[in-house]
């Protein structure tokens, strides 16, 4: 029932978006190529969104989440190097980034038919209460989007399309790095949220056991993101490899803050049942880096956009542990 709730909702929310964009297509002449490029990486954005990943991770059966999501699309982003010839070939990569996505999530609606026996049953008073109950992650996760893609349209506005372009690699390469960690977070949050209703102080043992070990092993990524940002900016970046490479040097350690609250914030506050907590702090970061990217991106172009993310990875930390040691997660 709650998947066929969760399928709703965002079924509806995609339909509105949809036909808001058809609306502005229509107000405004936009270049048919344009168009192309856009409706694939809608369909994109779509399809990722309806993988039902609560799904596996409520029944503890993660590795369909490994074989149905990664696989796919790792096969489908290898396709890229091949079918991609010309520039003119830009709306390639989008097709096989959006097929990567169709052939995952049809693969897992496959896995949830055979083997939970899953069936679509919508009803709008389960629709009601999911809302009801997953307000606080819902308004969370809007603030963290709204937030993260803001830099992109400020330095756009300031600066033009070639800063934007060396900064959304870099930033890119950040995103695919914390991918991972999402990943093995996204395996480990049943057992906290298991380990916390049998034991309320079940995070705070952990984390006191384990801190050293996450620290320790976030700041070494950082550090390897750090030295190796030259080669990737080479690799990568091609005739903009001197930008990127910068770019990430400046965003090596948003991948440490970003990882510890990940921890923190989803493993700890989210699991423990303080998901309103952690909404105000991600709202709270959105307003800083509003502020923050808006003024550095004026000063100092993508450099101030990059510096940007990385502190306002470091002040939603800052909230997160806060807010942790007050409420006692920590």
């Amino acid at each position: 029932i709650i998947s066929s709730s969760v399928f709703a909702i965002k079924s509806m929310i995609s339909v509105f978006f949809l036909f808001s964009s058809i609306v502005v297509f229509l107000i405004h002449s936009v270049p048919e190529e344009y168009k192309s490029v856009f409706f694939l990486t809608f369909g994109i954005a779509v399809f990722q969104s309806m993988f039902p990943s609560w799904h596996f991770q409520a029944a503890e059966k993660m590795h369909f989440i490994t074989g149905c999501n990664s696989i796919p699309k790792l096969i489908f982003t290898g396709m890229i190097f091949i079918v991609v010839n010309t520039p003119n070939d830009v709306w390639k990569v989008q097709a096989c980034l959006f097929a990567g996505a169709f052939v995952s999530f049809a693969t897992a609606i496959v896995v949830l038919r055979t083997k939970f026996n899953f069936k679509l049953e919508i009803s709008f008073k389960d629709i009601n209460k999911q809302l009801k109950d997953g307000y606080s992650i819902f308004v969370a996760r809007i603030a963290s989007g709204l937030y993260k893609n803001f830099n992109v349209l400020i330095l756009g506005f300031f600066a033009g399309t070639a800063a934007v372009g060396a900064y959304s690699i870099a930033e890119r390469i950040l995103r695919s790095a914390q991918m991972v960690q999402n990943v093995i977070g996204d395996t480990l949050y049943p057992s906290f949220a298991k380990g916390f209703t049998g034991d309320p102080g079940f995070f705070k043992k952990s984390s006191q056991k384990y801190k050293w070990h996450i620290i320790v092993t976030y700041t070494a990524a950082s550090l390897i993101l750090f030295y190796l940002s030259d080669f990737i900016g080479h690799v990568i970046g091609r005739t903009s490899s001197v930008e990127v490479a910068s770019c990430l040097k400046i965003m090596a350690p948003a991948f440490l803050f970003g990882g510890l609250n990940y921890v923190c914030a989803i493993l700890g506050m989210t699991s423990c049942g303080y998901s309103k907590q952690f909404s105000l702090c991600v709202i709270a970061t959105g307003i800083f880096n509003v502020v923050c990217s808006t003024v550095l991106s004026y000063l100092y172009s993508y450099h101030g956009t990059s510096l940007a993310l990385t502190l306002s990875e470091l002040f939603l930390l800052c909230l997160v542990l806060l807010f942790s040691k007050r409420i006692g997660v920590l």
